[in-house]
Order: structure tokens, then C-alpha cells, then sequence
């Protein structure tokens, strides 16, 4: 049978373990403790006046280059001269907003032609279908 009784030498290292185990957990604990350095904030002064209604006097110059959002080709149903322009190149518009009025006075002679050519194709029609036929 084999003798496991601890010899002095073997004992040292758990004893010394036992000992610097509680004073290093100590040691952390206080450490972990402390407070953080507080900061003073700083002071920040402050001027306020009442605000005033009044016209901008600044004017600001400056050389730039303009490119618009988006662009759209509008090509009318007829070709018709352009009467009046309501809104200038470059203007901001919204879908649905008139932008120009075309001529129509090409427009009322074609009616106009158009409608005695119509008169004349009713009178036409209406003579051949009260015609009577000769009976034999």
C-alpha cells in the first residue's frame, strides 16, 4: 500500500493559492469600485434677440450650372401654330397644367368645309332614297 500523506513541500503551493486567492479578489473588487473622473461641462453662453420682419438685403452672386430634375418631350395630338405660352422655359410645372394654346383658326375652316360637304352628302342621300324606282 502506498502512503499519500502530503509532504511539506506539496502543501506550500495550495496554502499559498488559499492565501492570494481572497486578497487578489480583494484587491479587484476595490479597484472595480471607484468612480469615473466627472468632467465639468462646459459653459456655453448664449445671446438672443427678438426676430424682425424685414426684407433680405443680401445678395449672393455666384456662377453655377442649372440641370433640371427631369425633362419631358411634349408633342401635341395636332400640328396647329401656337397661339399663347403660359409658362416659360425652365418653369417648374405640375401633370394636368396647361402650357400653351394652339391656333384654331385653321381648325374652324376645316370645320366649316367639312360640315357643307356633310350637308351636301344628306341632301344626296336623302334625294336617292325617296326616289321612286319606275315600275314597268
Amino acid at each position: 500500500m502506498t502512503d499519500t500523506t502530503p509532504t511539506p513541500r506539496s502543501l506550500i503551493l495550495p496554502r499559498t493559492l488559499l492565501v492570494a486567492l481572497p486578497s487578489l479578489t480583494f484587491l479587484l473588487l476595490a479597484a472595480g469600485c471607484s468612480k469615473p473622473e466627472v468632467t465639468p461641462k462646459p459653459v456655453v453662453q448664449v445671446q438672443a434677440t427678438q426676430a424682425v420682419r424685414q426684407d433680405l438685403e443680401a445678395h449672393v452672386e455666384g456662377d453655377a450650372i442649372l440641370a433640371p430634375l427631369a425633362q419631358a418631350a411634349i408633342v401635341p395630338k395636332i400640328t396647329a401654330p401656337v397661339a399663347r405660352f403660359y409658362v416659360q422655359r425652365g418653369t417648374h410645372v405640375r401633370p394636368g397644367m396647361l402650357l400653351a394654346t394652339l391656333e384654331n383658326k385653321d381648325l374652324a375652316a376645316a370645320v366649316t368645309d367639312n360640315s357643307g360637304a356633310y350637308q351636301q352628302a344628306m341632301a344626296s342621300y336623302v334625294t336617292t332614297t325617296h326616289a321612286q324606282v319606275p315600275e314597268d
